[in-house]
């Protein structure tokens, strides 16, 4: 039989498991590894890998080691499952229970979450077998391997409906089950519209309210006095509230680029400045630029 395997890393670990689960197969078999790498197809050293517990193997050679030990394969691919599933989890830090249920889905950072879980529950079964079921289902839109990368490591939601539905079908949601996803990703996403258009809202009136501020003549004049009580002298012609502002500032002497609105409404400042308040023993509130006093 041959040379005594090396000890498995760790035999309590998913891949620890698969591994001790394919050496004793082969033990039951009788056969030495090169007589399994005849009957599997795969190399001696390959084989020898896949039972080594320090990785998980690709799932072809899973099931050849197990076909050429004369038992059933679903034996062993339900370990190589949850060794896939640890590693999966491990790479991405993060877990399906830091998801919140999908009803309960509000915003993109929930929905990551449970599009990720998904994945896991699903078996995560590779990139490669995932973009090859959207190109295999009718209709479906193709996804690239990089693009379901993204979402699995919630670096990504899809934007589209006709998106967010290949997605499921690459982690093989039954059809049936496939409504009470998409539901939750329309309702986050007009949630996160509704959220900007709210944001562009705000700004575009902050922005009136300090154009406001200069109105009328004389209103480079009003301006460059307001950026002067911010501490910054500008050396350039007034742009306008919302174009970069050349100034230098008064306590450091750094120049830079700055729009009139930000710093006016404590948005913007010197980041040297700001730097070395953060390095003081100040409290963090006096790091902060502060709104220009209009009085």
């Amino acid at each position: 039989m041959g040379r005594p395997e090396n000890r498995i890393p760790d035999a309590n670990t998913p891949v620890g498991r698969l591994a001790q689960s394919l050496r004793t197969a082969r033990a039951n078999a009788g056969l030495t590894y090169t007589q399994l790498a005849r009957r599997a197809g795969y190399s001696r050293a390959t084989l020898q890998r896949a039972a080594s517990g320090k990785r998980v193997p690709h799932p072809e050679v899973v099931r050849a080691y197990a076909v050429a030990c004369d038992i059933n394969p679903g034996l062993v691919m339900g370990l190589w499952h949850q060794a896939q599933k640890e590693q999966v989890r491990r790479a991405s830090g993060a877990h399906s229970s830091d998801a919140p249920r999908l009803n309960m889905a509000r915003d993109e950072a929930d929905l990551g979450a449970v599009l990720a879980g998904l994945h896991e529950r699903a078996g995560a079964p590779s990139l490669r077998v995932m973009q090859r079921r959207t190109e295999l289902s009718t209709g479906t839109e193709r996804l690239s391997r990089s693009t379901l990368h993204r979402i699995i490591r919630r670096r990504l939601i899809p934007q589209t409906r006709e998106r967010m539905e290949a997605y499921l079908v690459a982690c093989d949601l039954a059809p049936h089950k496939r409504p009470a996803w998409l539901e939750a990703w329309r309702r986050v996403r007009a949630t996160t519209e509704n959220e900007r258009d709210r944001r562009r809202r705000s700004e575009r009136d902050r922005a009136q309210e300090v154009d406001a501020l200069i109105a009328g003549p004389r209103s480079e004049e009003k301006a460059r006095r307001l950026m002067r009580k911010a501490g910054l002298a500008p050396t350039e012609k007034f742009p306008g509230s919302r174009l970069p502002w050349g100034a230098r500032c008064v306590k450091c002497g750094k120049w830079g680029r700055f729009r009139f609105a930000q710093v006016v409404l404590g948005e913007a400042g010197c980041v040297v400045c700001r730097a070395a308040h953060l390095g003081s023993p100040e409290p963090p509130e006096a790091a902060q630029h502060q709104p220009v006093p209009l009085g």
